[in-house]
C-alpha cells in the first residue's frame, strides 16, 4: 500500500469518528454559543455534614450556597449540554456525571464531563452554618454567602464572591475578580486572597487582631474605615504595597494581585451568630431526590459557559441517571 492512499484511509477514519461541531447560535442578547440546542436534567440531592467539609469539584459552571439554620445540606445539581438539536444534545449529556464520595472528615462532590466544550454543571442549594466549604472549578462563577465556615476556592476563570466566611480562608483565582467578606479571624490564623488578574474587595472584621498585607504589581489599593494602628504604602513600579495592623496583631490576612485594585473595607457582623455550629449536628449521607423525576428535560437558549480542561477529583461511587428523554 502506498505512504498517500495509507494517509487517506487514516484521515477517513478519524473524520468518522468525529463528531460535526454544532451550528453556531445567536442568543437574544447578542451572544453567540455553540448549537441550537440546550437540554437541562436536575439532580437534587441532601446530605447531613455533621461537621465535615463539603468539597465540589468540577469543570464549567456556577456554584450558589447559601448558609441555612438546619441540619441538611440541600443542592440541586443541573446538569446541562448544547447541540445542533434536541437528540444531539441529549446525547452529549450523557457525558456529564456527578460523582459523590463521603468519608469521616469530607463528603464530596466531583462532576466531569466527556465534552466540556458543550457541557456545565450549576449547583445551587443551601448548606448548615459553620460548614467547611471547598471549591474547585476550571471555569464559572462561585457565591457563598451566610455559610459562615472555613472556605478554600480556588478557580481558573471566573469570578468568587464569599460573604460572612470563617477563617482559615483559601481563595485564589487565574483570572477573575475575588470579592470576600471574612466574619471572623481566630488567633493566628490565615486569610489569603489572590488572583493574578482582577480586583480584589477583601472584608475583614474591625475588631480583628491581624497583620495585613496588600499587594498588586499593576493597580491601586485603597482602605475603606479599616481602624488600623499601623499602616505604611510602599510604591512599587506600577502597584504598591501596603502594611497595616488590626488590633494587637497576630493573624495575618494577605490579598495580592498581578493586575488590579485591591479595596479593604469593614465587614458587617454576621447575620445569625447564635447559629448552632455544624461540628455539633448529626452526620448523615442521604441521597434522596426531591426534585423533578430523573432524566427530565428542559429546552432553554441560555449560554454555556466558555470551554475548560475537565478537573479529576476523588474517585468515588458514580450515581448513574436514566437517559434524558
Amino acid at each position: 500500500m502506498s505512504p498517500r492512499l495509507l494517509l487517506l484511509l487514516l484521515v477517513g477514519v478519524v473524520a468518522g469518528c468525529r463528531r460535526d461541531v454544532p451550528t453556531v447560535h445567536q442568543t437574544p442578547t447578542g451572544q453567540l454559543v455553540l448549537g441550537e440546542a440546550e437540554v437541562l436534567d436536575p439532580l437534587d440531592r441532601s446530605v447531613a455534614p455533621g461537621g465535615r467539609a463539603l468539597v465540589f469539584e468540577g469543570f464549567n459552571g456556577t456554584l450558589d450556597l447559601t448558609g441555612s439554620d438546619g441540619p441538611d445540606a440541600s443542592l440541586r445539581f443541573t446538569r446541562r449540554a448544547r447541540g445542533s438539536d434536541d437528540a444531539e444534545a441529549t446525547e452529549i449529556l450523557e457525558g456529564v456525571t456527578v460523582i459523590e464520595a463521603g468519608d469521616a472528615t469530607t463528603y464530596r462532590f466531583t462532576m466531569r464531563a466527556a465534552d466540556p466544550s458543550l457541557t456545565a454543571v450549576d449547583v445551587r442549594g443551601s448548606v448548615p452554618r459553620g460548614t467547611p466549604v471547598r471549591i474547585r472549578l476550571a471555569t464559572g462563577a462561585v457565591t457563598i454567602r451566610g455559610v459562615g465556615g472555613a472556605v478554600h476556592v480556588q478557580i481558573e476563570n471566573g469570578t468568587v464572591e464569599v460573604q460572612e466566611a470563617a477563617a482559615p480562608v483559601d481563595v485564589r483565582a487565574r483570572n477573575g475578580t475575588l470579592d470576600v467578606g471574612v466574619a471572623t479571624i481566630g488567633e493566628g490564623q490565615l486569610v489569603s486572597v489572590e488572583t493574578s488578574n482582577g480586583a480584589i474587595v477583601l472584608a475583614l472584621p474591625a475588631a480583628a487582631n491581624a497583620e495585613v498585607e496588600a499587594i498588586t504589581r499593576v493597580g491601586s489599593i485603597a482602605d475603606e474605615g479599616l481602624p488600623f494602628q499601623e499602616r505604611r504604602l510602599t510604591p512599587e513600579g506600577a502597584g504598591a504595597r501596603f502594611r497595616g495592623q488590626l488590633g494587637k496583631g497576630g493573624a495575618r490576612v494577605v490579598a495580592q494581585t498581578s493586575n488590579g485594585a485591591v479595596t479593604l473595607r469593614p465587614a458587617p457582623p454576621p447575620v445569625d451568630p447564635a447559629s448552632p455550629p455544624a461540628a455539633r449536628l448529626p452526620r448523615r449521607d442521604s441521597l434522596a431526590s426531591t426534585g423533578p423525576p430523573a432524566g427530565d428535560t428542559v429546552r432553554t437558549p441560555d449560554p454555556v459557559p466558555p470551554p475548560a480542561d475537565t478537573t479529576d477529583g476523588a474517585p468515588g461511587p458514580e450515581h448513574p441517571r436514566p437517559r434524558a428523554r
